[in-house]
């Protein structure tokens, strides 16, 4: 990949090829780490003394940093992009916000922000929440999301205009992401945390955290190529 600060980043075939190997190598991880979470979950517990390591609903462990690490590097991919291209105003907003939220997810994924916020909230008791006090945090992101998308909605109808493959591309992402970090996880509170359905759960949180990984491989490489492709 070449930066020419007069236009934009740019591609030479050779660093095109580097960044595609890059993409599908990170895919192949994420799938390594699903298959080694189903493994230890339901394989008679034959890697238990390496399964803490490798477990996809653990803290601080290899899939947490690994997450973390992902989200950082596309919310950087945007902020250096940004700084460094010759792009006019058209999605700045909407991007500059994107990696604003990304840093904090990156954040949330090590800190476990979401997790401290909902044991402060359980005291209140006319807050909204799941089966046995679960997802406080829940309306609360969902709330930020909103405030997020009103926004920066005119940012993003422009940029889908001038860049509309890889903005849906981006919002693609997002929406594999949010459909594993949210949605999946959600169901598990109305419905698997329950007695006898342990299995269902652990691959939930399997299926779960691969969209939440996968989503965030689809948001980098799309934001790459939007900000690889030449503006006019």
């Amino acid at each position: 990949m070449v930066v020419n600060d007069a236009v934009s980043i740019t591609f030479t075939p050779l660093r095109f090829r580097t960044a595609v190997k890059l993409f599908l190598a990170v895919v192949l991880f994420e799938f390594v780490l699903l298959a080694l979470h189903l493994f230890n979950s339901y394989a008679d517990h034959s890697i238990s003394s390496l399964g803490y390591f490798f477990d996809l609903d653990g803290e601080a462990n290899i899939p947490t940093w690994f997450s973390s690490a992902q989200i950082l590097a596309t919310a950087a991919t945007i902020g250096i992009g940004l700084r460094r291209t010759g792009q006019p105003q058209t999605g700045r907003v909407f991007l500059t916000a994107l990696a604003g939220l990304l840093l904090f997810l990156s954040v949330d994924e090590v800190a476990g922000i979401h997790e401290q916020a909902s044991k402060v909230l359980r005291q209140f008791e006319s807050m909204p929440r799941f089966e046995k006090g679960h997802g406080l945090w829940v309306p609360i992101y969902l709330g930020v999301g909103g405030l997020f998308l009103l926004v920066c909605l005119q940012s993003l109808l422009d940029l889908f205009r001038h860049r509309r493959k890889w903005t849906v591309g981006i919002l693609g992402g997002l929406a594999v992401a949010g459909s594993g970090g949210v949605g999946l996880e959600v169901l598990s509170y109305e419905f698997l945390r329950q007695p006898g359905r342990e299995e269902l759960y652990l691959l939930e949180v399997g299926i779960e955290e691969f969209l939440e990984m996968a989503g965030i491989t689809i948001l980098w490489w799309n934001v790459l190529r939007l900000l690889a492709d030449p503006w006019s």
